[in-house]
This record gives C-alpha cells, sequence and structure tokens, in this order.
C-alpha cells in the first residue's frame, strides 16, 4: 500500500533507509500511510515541510491513489509536528497554526462537523489560538493550545477524550453506543481525594 515510503515492494522485515530530503524533526503512522516532517536549514533560511507515503483509505488503496515514495504534501506554513490516526492527520507549523484532513466521520477533525477533507484545512479556531502539541488516536484527536489548554475531539465512545460527559452529533444516525463531539472541548483535570487516600 506503499506506506513505508519504499517503492516496488508489499513487505520489509528488515530496517531499511528511506530517502527524504532535510532532518527529520517528527513522525506519525497513520493505519495505511505515513508522514514524515523534515527540517532544512542553511545560514540564510530555515524550512519545515511534510512528507507523506501511503494511501489514508482502503478506497484510495483500490483506486490508486496512494503514494508508494514520500511526496511532499501542500501545507501553508512551517510543518513541525504531525499526528496521525486511523485516517485521519493533524499537522501544526512552527507558528502554531492547525492544519487538519483525512476522515471525519467522527468529528476527529474537530471542525464541528462530520465530512471528510481531503486537502490540508486550517483549523479555524485552534490555528488563531495556536497549538504546541499534538496527538491523535483513531478516531479521536488530542491537541494542547499555546495557553496550556487541552482540547479534545472525535469518537468519545469509550470516554477516551478525557471530559466525562456524553454527546451524540446531529450529523450522524444515532447508533448505539456512538457517542463523539465535532466541536473541540475543553478537558478539565480534577483532584480525586477518594483515589488519592485509597492509595495512601
Amino acid at each position: 500500500m506503499g506506506q513505508l515510503g519504499v517503492a516496488g515492494e508489499e513487505k520489509i522485515i528488515r530496517f531499511r533507509r528511506v530517502a527524504v530530503p532535510g532532518t527529520i524533526e517528527d513522525i506519525s503512522c497513520g493505519k495505511y500511510y505515513s508522514v514524515v516532517c523534515t527540517k532544512n536549514s542553511t545560514a540564510a533560511t530555515c524550512s519545515r515541510r511534510a512528507f507523506a507515503a501511503g494511501g489514508s483509505s482502503r478506497a484510495e488503496v483500490k483506486e490508486g491513489r496512494e503514494q508508494s515514495t514520500f511526496r511532499q504534501l501542500s501545507i501553508k506554513g512551517q510543518v513541525s509536528r504531525v499526528a496521525c490516526g486511523e485516517a485521519h492527520t493533524l499537522a501544526a507549523t512552527a507558528q502554531g497554526e492547525l492544519f487538519v484532513w483525512g476522515s471525519n466521520a467522527n468529528g476527529q477533525l474537530g471542525l464541528g462537523d462530520c465530512i471528510d477533507r481531503k486537502e490540508a484545512t486550517s483549523h479555524p479556531e485552534l490555528g488563531l489560538e495556536g497549538v504546541t502539541m499534538l496527538a491523535a488516536g483513531g478516531f479521536h484527536s488530542l491537541v494542547v493550545t499555546a495557553e496550556g489548554r487541552l482540547m479534545a475531539f472525535g469518537s468519545n465512545s469509550n470516554g477516551q477524550l478525557g471530559i466525562g460527559r456524553r454527546r451524540r452529533l446531529m450529523e450522524r444516525p444515532a447508533t448505539e453506543g456512538f457517542e463523539s463531539y465535532s466541536e473541540p472541548q475543553l478537558v478539565e483535570f480534577h483532584d480525586m481525594p477518594e483515589l488519592e487516600a485509597a492509595i495512601e
């Protein structure tokens, strides 16, 4: 499927060097794809770019739209951090701007809907706040803002967002056990004196 970024080989069972330009700053793997962030520095300039290999879904692979070698992604800004879920991706620039794309069936892009995005899309809310850290699970996402707030969005079917409450999305038909948030939710941390007392 090309997710290793090595053309012409289905399986590679030993480590092999993969050519990408620049110094690798961050890497992440989805189910069928991989993303690498690199940095190129000279005395006068510094550029950060993101490269992807593979397909973000079985459909892309079947249709021949996957990439078997790493190719540069079209993202405005200096990409320095990336996180891949099963079939969705988050990327943060050195300036703190957030870009999201891929599957959004559970609201894991945090854009307030459940519409998939084929192109990197600037996040209107969190991009303005600035993002310093990000992570992606199979169908959910977490980001830390420049102010230190932890924001969560996507599937909460097993409480993985850590927000302690559940709500069904209106954009999808309700199915038993399906809870998701398509808009970023603030994760609040609470002291648990009963638990602390039990541990002591």
